[in-house]
This record gives structure tokens, C-alpha cells and sequence, in this order.
């Protein structure tokens, strides 16, 4: 009896473990993929890329479940919230992160009709800043009714303080920060340029230009693919089992540049750079002046007018105050060899 008893206890465990294991492999085999593309404000083989190898991601209706994707600026240089206003080379290259904040949180499933919407507004401002040496002063506007989006609230949301609640925000820090601090973790050096766009899949550095990739990127230098590849079928690849949308992939679109330009013209350095919420504007610095000044006059009046206390034996109790510096790095764009 106790046998028996112990073989059927066997028998019932060796069923739950194949059991387990069947759902393990087949948790396995549906996979994910996650695309990031990050680019610079006026880089041509960045609108080359995203107008070409990304659309061609997005329009391919993947499940949105098992792909997601984010399209987003690395941090650059901007002016203060209370000039960006008034300059559209700053709101105006600010304004597609208001364009993409309906595609919250990123990354963002690949069906997102949110996100083709904002990808196609960040594609008509890439096409103005590259092809023009300002940005008028209608591109919001004329992008925004390009794209489908509501062209008031971009605007308000590109020349007030949204935007810059977007770019200090907890959405931002988690995208393009957070990649570039993976790379620099995984040995990566930050102080050389590299040619953009800047491609991760899975968390793989892609080397990419135009219509697709060519290698990826290691610490030791690039690893070259088989041949080239389209970035759908790069992605289409890391998933399994293939969605339908992968069953005919299309043929790579020719690699191509913007215009004849000298290698690398869309290099950066890659830092750690990041988007700093000012500690307090020149009105509030003005004030804090001003209180300075008159706690300091209080003090003097003070020590005049307790001076005689000091004689009859009571101690004074000296303070210190300091002030603490921030150290901002910063992101360069270079014309070079990438």
C-alpha cells in the first residue's frame, strides 16, 4: 500500500512538472520586441530613417502586445522656459514630445494610432529643420494639420510649461536618459561620435541608415549582419511565432542620403547628458536676493542691538551657509568621421 501510495505521488508530481514546463516553453516562444529610435533636432539620416525603416514598422500593424516602440529627441540644448516661447528653433523643435505625449507611457504598443500620429508629426518637423536654415514660425500649426493632431493645443502645450513638465518628467527619463546609461553600462565609451539615429532592438545597438541595418554596434567596435536587413524584418525576426504581418516582408528599401553631404554629417556625442529643471527662474533670483539683503540688514541690526548682552557673559552661536553648484555635461553636434 505504501508503495502504490508512493508511485501515485510520483506519477502526480512528474504531471504538474510537464505541465509547468510546457507553459514555460510555450511563455518561450511568444516573444516580444522593443524598438527605440532616438534622434537629434536637425540630423538628416535621422528623417531618413524614421520617414523610411520606421514607418514601414509602424504601418505594418504588428500586435501592438508583442511590439512596442518609442520615437523620441535625445536631450539638446534649449533655452529657458520664459524665452523658448518666443523662439520656434526652440518650441518648435520641442513640440513633438507634446506631439507624442498621447503615446504615453513609451514604449509604445506599435499599433498605437496615437503613435503613427506623432511620428508623422515629428517626420514633417525633421523635413523643415533639415531642409531649412529656421524653422517658420507656422510649423507647428502646418504639422500639426499634416499629421491630424489639433494644432491649438500643440501649440500651447510646445510654447508654456507643458512641455517642459513633459521633458523633466518621469516618461522622458525612462526613454532616451535610460538608454544611453545602459550603453555607458555596458562598456560603451560616451566621449566619441556616433552617427545617428540612435537604434536599440531589444536592448541590441543597431547600426542603421535609410531604409535599414547594417551591423551592430558593440563596445569593441560593429559586428556585421549577414547582409543588409529592413528594419521590419529585423524586428519580424526577434518574434516568434511570426505575426502575419511578417509573413511577406517587403524588400529593403534603398539606403540614401538627405542630400551629398561628408561622411558622418549626423554625428553626436553620445553623454549622459540631461534636461534639467532650472532650480528657479531670474524673477525668482531677484527675490532671493532681495530677502538676502534684508535678512543680512536684520542681522547687523541685530548684533548692534544685543551687542551689550554679549558682555553680560551670553554666548553667540555662529552660523555657516553654502551654496551647492551643478555640473550640466553637454551634448555636441559634430561634422566628422562616426
Amino acid at each position: 500500500g505504501c508503495c502504490s501510495n508512493l508511485h501515485f505521488r510520483c506519477l502526480l508530481l512528474a504531471a504538474r512538472c510537464s505541465l509547468w514546463c510546457s507553459i514555460v516553453a510555450k511563455a518561450d516562444t511568444t516573444t516580444q520586441a522593443v524598438l527605440e529610435v532616438y534622434y537629434a533636432p536637425t540630423c538628416g539620416h535621422c528623417l531618413d530613417f524614421i520617414r523610411t525603416a520606421v514607418a514601414q514598422v509602424l504601418n505594418a500593424k504588428l500586435p501592438g502586445e508583442r511590439v512596442k516602440v518609442s520615437v523620441l529627441p535625445l536631450p539638446f540644448e534649449v533655452l529657458p522656459v520664459s524665452r523658448c516661447r518666443d523662439h520656434v528653433s526652440c518650441y518648435g523643435n520641442l513640440a513633438p514630445l507634446c506631439a507624442m505625449e498621447a503615446a504615453q507611457p513609451h514604449p509604445t504598443p506599435a499599433d498605437s494610432p496615437h503613435l503613427l500620429s506623432a511620428v508623422a508629426y515629428t517626420v514633417c518637423t525633421l523635413e523643415e529643420a533639415v531642409s531649412l536654415s529656421d524653422l517658420r514660425t507656422t510649423v507647428v500649426r502646418d504639422c500639426a494639420a499634416r499629421a491630424g493632431l489639433q494644432s491649438e493645443v500643440l501649440e500651447a502645450c510646445a510654447r508654456g510649461p507643458e512641455v517642459f513638465d513633459i521633458m523633466y518628467g518621469a516618461d522622458y527619463s525612462s526613454t532616451a536618459p535610460a538608454a544611453v546609461d545602459r550603453l555607458t553600462a555596458a562598456g560603451f565609451r560616451m566621449d566619441r561620435p556616433y552617427a545617428m539615429p540612435l537604434v536599440l532592438l531589444n536592448g541590441d545597438w543597431l547600426q542603421c541608415s535609410g531604409g535599414g541595418c547594417t551591423a551592430v554596434r558593440t563596445p569593441e567596435g560593429t559586428s556585421a549582419l549577414p547582409r543588409p536587413e529592413s528594419l521590419l524584418a529585423l524586428v519580424c525576426a526577434r518574434l516568434s511565432p511570426l505575426p502575419p504581418a511578417c509573413a511577406k516582408l517587403p524588400s529593403l528599401t534603398p539606403l540614401h542620403k538627405t542630400r551629398p553631404t561628408p561622411a558622418c554629417e549626423d554625428c553626436a556625442e553620445i553623454s549622459n547628458f540631461r534636461w534639467k529643471q532650472p532650480s528657479r527662474t531670474h524673477w525668482e533670483t531677484f527675490c532671493l536676493l532681495a530677502a538676502s539683503f534684508v535678512l543680512l540688514g536684520a542681522a547687523l541690526v541685530a548684533r548692534v542691538k544685543f551687542g551689550a548682552f554679549n558682555q553680560c557673559g551670553l554666548k553667540r552661536e555662529g552660523y555657516r551657509s553654502g551654496l551647492d553648484g551643478s555640473i550640466k555635461s553637454n551634448i555636441g553636434l559634430v561634422d566628422g568621421a562616426g
